[in-house]
């Protein structure tokens, strides 16, 4: 009886285990197809030579966006280690003063992005390694390097995840997201900035 409880909890464990692995590869996606864009190289293509209405450059950001991700040039770097979410300092920063410097130091996971279990974009390809950004570049088509925590669950049905873009020395975005399994599929509910330059 004893062995036959022993054999039943282990295989609840590894059941649960694996539940929340392809728990994890979902959020991931879901992130990264919601998250990765051409934020951080819109300003190299859309025109400055004349003056435009809020609506005529909104038409112009929509035309050359359809036609980069049509042109399947773009491409993007996911950095394979995950760093540790400290709901307490959100972005591991701290100051050193005399000369006043922010450094940024994440503790790092264990576990690694297995990429075989991360979904194709449909906007750009994924790289093995991250590509020198040239800001003098016209027409950039490496939309820059992206990376994740190990998301935080409150709940089987929501968690926290930081998203970090970097797009150049003075482009990039951190966000706090705030995910909800709504119908089965998880969905961005909620974001914070927590760093932009």
């Amino acid at each position: 009886m004893k062995l036959w409880l022993s054999i039943l909890s282990l295989l609840f464990i590894l059941g649960c285990k694996n539940s929340e692995e392809i728990e994890r590869y979902e959020i991931f996606n879901t992130v990264l197809k919601n998250k990765v864009s051409t934020y951080g190289i819109m300003a190299n293509y859309l025109p400055y030579d004349r003056h435009y209405s809020e609506n005529e450059r909104k038409k112009i950001a929509e035309k050359i966006i359809d036609s980069l991700t049509k042109s399947k040039s773009l491409t993007y770097f996911l950095d394979h280690k995950l760093s540790i979410l400290d709901t307490l300092n959100p972005a591991d920063e701290f100051f050193v003063k005399r000369p006043i410097l922010v450094e940024y130091r994440p503790t790092y996971s264990k576990n690694k992005i297995d990429f075989s279990k991360i979904k194709n974009l449909e906007i750009a390809r994924r790289l093995e390694d991250p590509t020198e950004i040239d800001e003098n570049e016209k027409k950039p088509t490496y939309l820059g390097s992206y990376d994740l925590s190990e998301p935080v669950f409150i709940s089987k049905e929501k968690v926290i995840i930081r998203y970090q873009h970097y797009c150049g020395s003075k482009c990039g975005l951190g966000l706090l997201l705030y995910l909800k399994k709504v119908n089965g599929e998880w969905k961005i509910v909620e974001e914070k900035m927590i760093w932009i330059s």
